[in-house]
C-alpha cells in the first residue's frame, strides 16, 4: 500500500486531485492513475515538495471546491 494522503474534489463535471506522499509513492500512484482506463483527459497540474503534508489525516476524501479552498485559502481551484 502506498502512503500517500490527498483530497478528490468533484466540480461542474470533472475531477481534481490533490495527491500528498514521498515522490516514489506520488509518481507510482500518478502511472496507476494514468494507466486505468476509467480516466480519461488525465492532465497533471504540477509537482512540488512540501515541507507538511495539509491533508494528513486523510487517507483521500471527496470534497467540493468550496470546502477546499475556505480550508486551504492558497489553492486556487
Amino acid at each position: 500500500s502506498l502512503n500517500v494522503t490527498g483530497v478528490l474534489s468533484f466540480d461542474n463535471g470533472r475531477f481534481g486531485q490533490i495527491i500528498e506522499g514521498k515522490p516514489k509513492d506520488v509518481e507510482l500512484l500518478w502511472e496507476a492513475i494514468q494507466r486505468d482506463p476509467r480516466h480519461t483527459n488525465v492532465v497533471s497540474l504540477g509537482m512540488k515538495r512540501i515541507n507538511s503534508r495539509r491533508f494528513a489525516n486523510w487517507s483521500m476524501r471527496l470534497c467540493g471546491r468550496e470546502e477546499i479552498t475556505s480550508a486551504n485559502p492558497d489553492i486556487k481551484l
